[in-house]
């Protein structure tokens, strides 16, 4: 998967009513942001920040975290500007998520991704999965509709 951090918007800098940084990527987003920054985004962002850090980690560490747990997932691609992103992302994946951990990820998000086999994930508006579909033709799952 690439787009792990969501433009940033999963990296913990952006805070719901604050001003967006200076430079940032969403800050200089326009369309993008607003679609990534609903009240459904935030509820969802501040309670896996929560959950990261109850366990001693980073929103970064779960973000990448997760999706490295996953078992179809060969590679995270996260960019990355500074040295110090870099060093943030590596870590990220160092964090693997067990499988009950995951169903935990996925109450929150309430998207529920399944896990059997290489998939492919469809993205809707603001970058919200729409659809999982596995590639060998297995088994289709439609996500729920997100606002």
């Amino acid at each position: 998967p690439y787009f792990p951090l969501a433009s940033g918007f999963l990296t913990g800098k952006y805070r719901r009513g604050e001003a967006m940084p200076e430079g940032a990527r969403l800050t200089q987003a326009g369309p993008l942001a607003d679609r990534m920054m609903t009240d459904r985004n935030w509820d969802i962002l501040e309670a896996l920040e929560t959950l990261a850090t109850d366990r001693g980690h980073s929103l970064v560490d779960l973000a990448i975290g997760w999706l490295a747990s996953l078992p179809h997932v060969g590679s995270v691609i996260a960019g990355a500007t500074t040295p110090e992103q870099v060093e943030s992302n590596v870590a990220g994946g160092e964090w693997r998520r067990t499988a009950e951990e995951l169903v935990e990820d996925d109450k929150i998000t309430g998207v529920e991704i399944p896990t059997g086999n290489p998939l492919l994930i469809e993205l809707g508006d603001g970058l919200q999965p729409t659809a999982a579909r596995c590639l060998d033709g297995s088994r289709a799952t439609d996500l729920p509709a997100l606002p």
